[in-house]
């Protein structure tokens, strides 16, 4: 989000979390993202679905059969019911055993169990607590703004609007819509296709975040990723690191450690690029509301 805005700081987007303008939750491509309360019932009518089936077999290895699933999502709605605030993972876990809904605490049965929750709409992710403890909070009431054919062209219409010009097999990567489907939002879309803007003459040089939607818009990233570099980027198991985007393409990874923004450039970088990148660490860290260097 600082990529792509002006001005904003991270405390900004906890207040939006806080007071529900906005919802963070499993939607896309069975992943957590961050949207308006306003977008939330439609994206989960179309995504929750899909996101269920998709994940059933998981499930089942986990030990989460459908038998459990339903226990234990009685004794989520239950503890939170009863919650004045977010309620951690691991709480959670042990307050739902304690009302007969016992899951394996270990592994990966609880982060499963959560996003099922979240698909089956009974919570949203809370913040995060000590030690980075992912919580929940009760899901908000939701009543889907667009349903059918409506939601799937407002989808790729929003889509184009970040990632275009594209077309119906990267609106499927990108959203995890099945291809006929992606091929049906693009139908419904029509001749509604969002105008381009205006690139800047001199492409930014940007510091993005592991998971940057640069990096997941498309079904082929050859156009901002070299093939050299694309392993060095998804480094396996699912993971997109952190990299720096410089006329236009990845020219490198970044990370922080400590209060430092250390760069691992996949080449020399044009003086231009490493004359930016103080100011992008500065801004990074006005952002976080850090003194970074």
């Amino acid at each position: 989000m600082r990529a792509r805005t002006a001005g904003l700081v991270a405390a900004d987007v906890d207040r939006s979390l806080a007071t529900g303008e906005t919802v963070r939750t499993w939607l896309m491509r069975n992943t957590l993202h961050l949207v308006t309360a306003a977008d939330h019932g439609w994206l989960h009518a179309l995504f929750a679905p899909l996101n269920r089936a998709a994940g059933r077999r998981r499930r089942e290895q986990l030990g989460l059969d459908e038998a459990t699933c339903a226990r234990a999502l009685a004794a989520v709605e239950a503890v939170l019911a009863a919650a004045d605030g977010p309620v951690g993972r691991a709480e959670l876990v042990r307050r739902i055993a304690d009302r007969g809904a016992r899951i394996d605490p270990a592994g990966q049965a609880p982060a499963h169990l959560v996003a099922y929750a979240a698909m089956s709409g009974l919570v949203t992710r809370g913040p995060d607590l000590a030690r980075g403890e992912p919580s929940v909070v009760a899901a908000p009431a939701m009543t889907p703004a667009l349903v059918g054919d409506e939601a799937l062209g407002e989808l790729a219409r929003r889509y184009l609007l970040g990632h275009g010009p594209a077309g119906p097999a990267d609106l499927a990567a990108w959203s995890g819509l099945p291809a006929a489907a992606a091929r049906r939002a693009f139908e419904v879309l029509g001749a509604r296709v969002p105008e381009p803007g205006t690139p800047p003459e001199v492409p930014p040089v940007r510091l993005l975040g592991p998971f940057d939607p640069v990096l997941l818009g498309h079904r082929d990233r050859a156009f901002v990723v070299a093939p050299e570099h694309a392993r060095l980027v998804n480094a396996g198991g699912g993971m997109v690191g952190a990299t720096v985007l410089a006329e236009g393409r990845v020219a490198g990874l970044w990370r922080r450690v400590g209060r430092r923004v250390e760069l691992e450039p996949f080449g020399p970088l044009a003086a231009r690029v490493r004359e930016a990148v103080p100011a992008e660490v500065a801004d990074l860290g006005r952002f976080l509301g850090e003194r970074l260097e």
